[in-house]
């Protein structure tokens, strides 16, 4: 073989192996890159899909920080309902709790719609068949985060006729997106729940079954436990403002949790 032929197949090879060096360094590069942008991304979706820490007690599991969530299914922030419940929440205060008061009157939630889809439907996990609603978009919003971090539920209505009021019901259909599998662990378990009701009537412990039926719900559907429930008769002609007896009686409730 000339030298010329040589010299020509040794420089085809050296640069045949400069190629394959520099392949082999670049796909090292891009490895490492894509490892990189890899784990940023893995550890984004972990952290957005992440549930509020808990820790596993006897079998169950706790909310880490102790938050009291109240909710005044009125159209007063400072009515007879949303006092009581604010001296619930204020007497939690005093004994160490984190608390947050939401007046339904102050936010647009609407009823559940019809849904499009099966796929774009509530699922219940019941029947393990789509409800055939979804949810709106609309305040709600403003209490999810609050309601997936409470360890307390503190809830407020006034009754209008012989019932919750309407915000209260709409609210309670709107917590159905807790039933749905793909959600539902959000909601903590092992929540306490306090309920008061305020109505004209004279007639004490008259709305006894209302009561009755918040605390069949909130038991059975979310598995909190009511610890207490308070009833305020006569708030018309006697608002909340003017009794001690009934302030009193939730701030203490308050101190209890």
């Amino acid at each position: 073989m000339h030298a010329k032929q040589i010299d020509k197949k040794h420089s085809s090879q050296h640069g045949l192996c400069m190629q394959k060096s520099l392949e082999r360094s670049l796909l090292g590069k891009e490895a490492d890159h894509l490892k990189g942008l890899r784990k940023t991304i893995l550890g984004a979706l972990i952290s957005i899909s992440r549930p509020i820490r808990r820790d596993k007690v006897d079998g169950s599991y706790m909310n880490d920080i102790r938050r009291v969530l109240g909710i005044v299914a009125s159209p007063h922030d400072s009515g007879n309902t949303a006092r009581l419940v604010k001296k619930v929440l204020r007497g939690g205060e005093e004994n160490g709790y984190r608390t947050e008061m939401k007046c339904l009157g102050t936010l647009n939630i609407n009823p559940v719609v019809a849904s499009v889809s099966d796929e774009e439907s509530i699922w219940s996990q019941h029947s393990k068949k789509p409800y055939g609603v979804s949810m709106p978009i609309d305040d709600i919003e403003q209490i999810s985060s609050s309601l997936e971090k409470m360890s307390v539920f503190v809830f407020g209505t006034p009754i209008y006729y012989d019932h919750v009021s309407a915000r209260a019901k709409i609210f309670i259909d709107r917590l159905i997106k807790y039933q749905d599998e793909r959600v539902k662990n959000r909601f903590p378990r092992n929540v306490r729940a306090v309920i008061i009701v305020t109505y004209e009537w004279e007639k004490p412990e008259a709305y006894s079954g209302v009561v009755n039926w918040l605390k069949h719900t909130f038991e059975a559907y979310f598995k909190m436990k009511v610890i207490a429930s308070l009833q305020a008769e006569n708030t018309v002609k006697n608002p909340v403002a003017n009794r001690s007896d009934l302030l009193q009686k939730a701030h203490q409730i308050g101190r209890n949790l």
